[in-house]
């Protein structure tokens, strides 16, 4: 009886566990993918014309629910002020934190790259093979047409539906 009820305390503590472990990969949509690692972090991309927003965190799952918890990566920027040396932060254009010195002139980029927060959905409902957003206690069914794509897309993530 002990061994029992041993075994089904591991099989019950365990179960979750499994659960995630079908979950990890990548996740694409038309603008957008979500990369979930088996070590509970994720990335985030956006990409559409000339903008690419980004974000990197932690994701946890609760109940077929998945929460991103984005964490985001400041550079230390140092700027001279006369004599006095000035440090700031910033936030990343890349993947690495680093300390970088004001340049004189601004640089200009071809693409708009930054990390955006805003464009990274919160809340996540896993169901076959599929991320669901979820705003308002309530799936997003409805089609993206935003007028920048030819045809409307669906809103969800599809798993191996990744570009970048």
């Amino acid at each position: 009886m002990k061994t029992l009820l041993i075994y089904f305390g591991l099989l019950i503590s365990f179960n979750p566990i499994k659960g995630q472990n079908l979950i990890p990969g990548c996740y694409g949509r038309q603008d957008s993918q979500i990369r979930l690692n088996i070590d509970s972090t994720f990335s985030f991309f956006y990409a559409v014309d000339t903008y690419r927003g980004w974000v990197k965190g932690r994701w946890e799952l609760k109940r077929k629910k998945i929460i991103l918890k984005p964490k985001l990566i400041y550079d230390t920027i140092t700027t001279k002020k006369g004599d006095l040396i000035v440090d700031s932060l910033i936030l990343s254009r890349d993947y690495t934190s680093d300390r970088i010195t004001q340049p004189n002139k601004k640089t200009n980029y071809i693409f708009q790259y930054e990390q955006n927060v805003n464009l990274c959905p919160q809340l996540l409902e896993y169901k076959g093979h599929i991320l669901y957003i979820i705003k308002n206690k309530k799936r997003q069914k409805k089609k993206i047409d935003n007028g920048y794509y030819r045809e409307a897309f669906s809103p969800w993530y599809t798993k191996d539906e990744c570009k970048y």
